[in-house]
């Protein structure tokens, strides 16, 4: 048996030509009145993208079509038995394709058990009986994510172990959804929690939420180790204002850790520096804070010495060698850029003169009454910028500012050290692959000072 033909476009505006398979439309000044084949969605589409008042008779008549069918295969009233209509019959509506189309509120649900226990005369403990709950646990699982989109709520968050601060996202989320479970817990025995244990979860996240701030605020650029100190003090300050048994364990890790990092010579020649969180080093760290940043003073002249006996040896090399013949000019200037080795023997071999040395001594003596006399500093507020800071201070305190550019170049967190390695695969690829191994670490370290 065929299949009916309901949609009346083909016999209302067009005429079909079986032998040359074609529909030739009716309508007068058509543009394209001979169209392929007869299939009635084609020729709708044609009829309403060239005649748009005769497609909107063809819908009236699609109209009128469609409601004749459907009371042609509707039963008789007088045959069929009236049947009860109740509070399921709102909930559930099954097609003749076995799909559930579910309409459930808060309403319908507490209707249907009263009409259960009351008008039935069912136990209440029929909700929990497994004939029911096999076929509402279904069709609850498959509603909630509905429900929660119904009510403008958000969804749930899964804990996932090799994330951060999932765990603190979950209970967090499953905190704004407290009202929705106390409201669908009598459906639902899955979101049923007494107050005890909403009172530990709520614990629970205000114990986590420190941890969680201190690890975004750490993801930052140009964090300093500075900066990286006084989020952790923050840190520990709102564990301690919290006191519950979860705050002080990670208190208690969070202070073993610090004697640690105390106990790390630059960490501590940066806090040093930072006029925000000097006061809060005591009289030994200061001490060997003072020692670490006068070593670093001491290689940085030694290198600014080397580098200037090795220019200055390049050019004692390069003179004599202009006053040869082309042969033995080439000869020597080739062995004096190869030779590297032989380069570093004769520099390194010259002694310092006495002058330099002097000069060197009378150096570290300055810079160490200067640095002893910075612990004097005024404390500068924690929100207060610290690059700024010396930045402000580079022509007051020049030789301090070059230490605090050293030791504050010194990445914070595995994030600055990923931020700054990633920045090469925005340098280096295929089509800049010849350059110089100098100017890619011009490039890197402007794009490393950038970000």
């Amino acid at each position: 048996m065929g299949r009916k033909i309901t949609n009346p476009v083909l016999r209302m505006y067009f005429v079909y030509n079986v032998s040359t398979n074609t529909s030739t439309c009716t309508i007068l000044d058509c543009p394209h009145p001979v169209r392929s084949g007869c299939h009635a969605g084609n020729l709708e589409n044609h009829v309403k993208a060239f005649h748009q008042n005769e497609y909107k008779e063809l819908l009236k008549e699609k109209s009128k079509v469609s409601s004749s069918c459907h009371n042609e295969y509707e039963p008789s009233s007088s045959i069929v038995k009236k049947q009860k209509y109740g509070p399921l019959d709102k909930m559930i509506c099954v097609t003749k394709t076995t799909l559930t189309n579910v309409k459930l509120n808060k309403k319908n649900i507490i209707e249907a058990c009263v009409q259960l226990v009351t008008t039935n005369g069912r136990p209440f403990t029929l909700l929990n009986d497994t004939g029911f709950r096999m076929i509402m646990d279904p069709i609850m699982n498959s509603i909630g994510g509905a429900l929660l989109k119904k009510e403008n709520m958000n969804l749930c968050i899964l804990d996932i172990v090799t994330r951060w601060n999932s765990t603190y996202l979950m209970l967090l989320r499953l905190i704004e959804l407290k009202p929705f479970c106390t409201d669908h817990q009598l459906i639902n025995t899955d979101l049923f929690l007494n107050t005890r244990d909403w009172d530990r979860i709520d614990n629970l996240v205000k114990s986590l939420q420190p941890a969680f701030l201190c690890t975004k605020l750490l993801q930052k650029k140009d964090l300093t180790l500075g900066d990286f100190y006084g989020i952790w003090i923050q840190t520990q300050n709102k564990l301690n204002l919290i006191n519950t048994s979860i705050s002080k364990s990670v208190l208690h890790f969070m202070k073993i850790r610090q004697d640690k990092l105390l106990e790390n010579d630059v960490f501590i020649a940066t806090i040093y520096l930072d006029p925000r969180y000097l006061c809060l080093l005591n009289a030994a760290t200061k001490k060997k804070a003072v020692s670490h940043l006068l070593t670093t003073w001491s290689l940085k002249e030694s290198l600014s010495l080397t580098a200037i006996a090795i220019e200055n040896s390049n050019k004692e090399l390069v003179e004599p060698a202009a006053l040869d013949d082309d042969s033995n000019s080439l000869e020597k200037e080739t062995s004096v850029i190869t030779d590297d080795f032989e380069e570093f023997i004769r520099t390194t071999s010259q002694p310092i003169s006495t002058a330099n040395s002097i000069n060197l001594n009378n150096s570290i003596n300055d810079i160490k009454k200067k640095i002893e006399d910075f612990a004097n500093t005024d404390r500068v507020h924690y929100k207060e910028n610290v690059v700024q800071y010396w930045l402000a201070k580079k022509n007051e305190m020049p030789q301090l500012f070059e230490l605090a550019e050293i030791v504050m170049a010194v990445p914070a967190t595995q994030v600055s050290v990923e931020r700054s390695f990633s920045g090469l695969k925005f340098i280096l690829s295929d089509l800049r692959s010849s350059l110089s191994s100098q100017m890619l670490e011009n490039i890197l370290i402007i794009r490393g000072n950038s970000l």
